[in-house]
């Protein structure tokens, strides 16, 4: 008994003189987008066990849940900021601190040099008033446009061409407004609408297609003719895509909810109005998110309001036959589609037949801050969580959840594939809250090029 007490004596002795920074795991608050319905989840309790520290998740994803949660003096340590106007927002208010490229060098080395390697300037988008306040997510896909896509059974519907001038474009969008594309009898359909209830992205939120006839990014700097900078929305050819838009709103073409309209929700947003026929056309999305395969953000929404299409993924397994479908172009002669379809646009060329373009993000995605209130090493742990989270192949994988949820195995076991059946699922969600999976814990989906296959199979193909 006395061997028994002079042992746990000696423990305890030991025990305090440990630094109490050191004895007790470190806690982090966290604000990010899509957080888990509950508290303990699988993506909570595996993001506690990848990097050793107790994570407390708020819950506040309104713009006005933001405001209720900052005046109480409730500053999270990490927050999703946006875009730098929502990063220069949270700086105004005294809400986040600054932190220093050092800090990125030290504490995120690959990442660093993998971003520097693509746009030596990377690192400096997020600087306000000469100190960087955003941690810049690299947009690994941000060089592909954001597409338009127009219903192709409307247009057969009303016997148009796929339109290939901004004069063909109007005439497609005075059709869609007044000849009852969908054949219902009713005087209920628009042209166009855009995402202007949303805070972030907005180089996808207004019309960008149709600035993008004129080659004209208005939230971008650029040189113009005479090799000067120019601000987007003082160019030549902003003027002539705001006068258009005028005149298609006045004709009644824009559905005039377009700014009250969600960019992008699990609910009704741009791609529910579109696939649910309120809409003909739109253009705020990747062209990943409107893949034909029950997956992208489009083609989901699209199946759930097409019958048919709901039968052919509901009893189809094989993947070389669900993935199948071509949406860039129109279908082969060969392939029939299985019930309405959309197609991919290419850009419509202006009046003076100039061709247009469609506009991309650049490199940078959004912007993370860190709360005035954390200290240093708090700093430093989020950030090797952020870059072994974009690094790291098997904690990037924690985003899509454990296997047999969104992702399995192909037959070859190695390759990892969407898992078909995933909707099914107990623990399905649009954005993985049922099990914390997703963007709230694992932000850094499609930060890494080497990375955005690492759930593949034939939809590459």
């Amino acid at each position: 008994m006395k061997k028994f007490l002079s042992i746990l004596m000696a423990a305890i002795m030991v025990l305090s003189m440990v630094p109490a920074s050191l004895a007790e795991t470190m806690e982090l608050t966290w604000l990010s987008s899509n957080p888990p319905l509950e508290d303990g989840s699988w993506g909570e309790q595996k993001f506690e066990e990848t990097f050793g520290v107790d994570v407390v998740i708020k819950r506040a994803t309104t713009a006005d849940e933001k405001a209720v949660l900052f005046a109480s003096g409730d500053i999270p340590d990490f927050i999703e900021a946006g875009n730098l106007a929502g990063v220069s927002n949270l700086v105004d208010q005294g809400i986040v601190r600054p932190i220093t490229l050092d800090m990125i060098k030290e504490n995120a080395p690959e990442y660093y040099e993998m971003c520097i390697g693509i746009d030596p300037d990377f690192f400096t988008y997020g600087l306000i008033d000469g100190e960087m306040y955003g941690f810049p997510r690299l947009a690994a896909t941000g060089a592909a446009g954001i597409g338009a896509a127009i219903r192709s059974d409307w247009l057969n519907n009303l016997g148009l061409a796929v339109p290939t001038t901004v004069e063909e474009l109007s005439n497609v969008f005075e059709k869609f407004t007044t000849g009852d594309p969908d054949g219902n009898g009713l005087n209920d359909t628009y042209a166009i609408t855009a995402g202007g209830n949303s805070e972030n992205n907005l180089q996808r939120l207004y019309f960008p297609s149709i600035f993008g006839i004129y080659g004209v990014n208005p939230f971008y700097w650029t040189e113009n003719a005479e090799g000067n900078l120019e601000f987007g929305f003082v160019s030549e050819g902003a003027k002539k895509a705001l006068t258009l838009l005028s005149d298609w709103y006045a004709k009644g073409y824009i559905d005039p909810e377009f700014v009250t309209t969600d960019h992008r929700t699990s609910g009704v947003d741009i791609a529910y109005k579109f696939a649910s026929g309120k809409v003909g056309y739109m253009d705020n999305v990747s062209y990943d998110d409107y893949e034909v395969d029950n997956d992208g953000h489009v083609s989901a929404k699209w199946v759930a309001n097409q019958p048919k299409w709901q039968e052919f993924f509901a009893s189809t397994t094989d993947t070389k036959v669900l993935f199948q479908y071509d949406v860039v172009t129109d279908f082969s002669e060969e392939l029939e589609a299985v019930g309405p379809y959309y197609i991919n646009l290419n850009p419509v060329a202006d009046e003076e037949g100039n061709p247009g373009k469609y506009l991309n993000e650049g490199t940078v995605s959004v912007f993370f801050c860190f709360g005035a209130n954390a200290s240093d090493e708090e700093v430093a742990k989020m950030l090797q969580i952020l870059n072994q989270e974009a690094m790291d192949e098997e904690t990037y994988m924690l985003h899509f959840g454990p296997e047999g949820n969104q992702w399995i195995y192909d037959a070859d076991g190695v390759t990892r594939i969407y898992n078909p059946d995933y909707v099914n699922c107990a623990d399905y969600h649009p954005q993985g809250q049922k099990n914390g999976i997703g963007w709230c814990l694992f932000p850094m989906l499609f930060s890494n090029p080497d990375l955005l296959t690492a759930v593949a199979g034939d939809r590459y193909v």
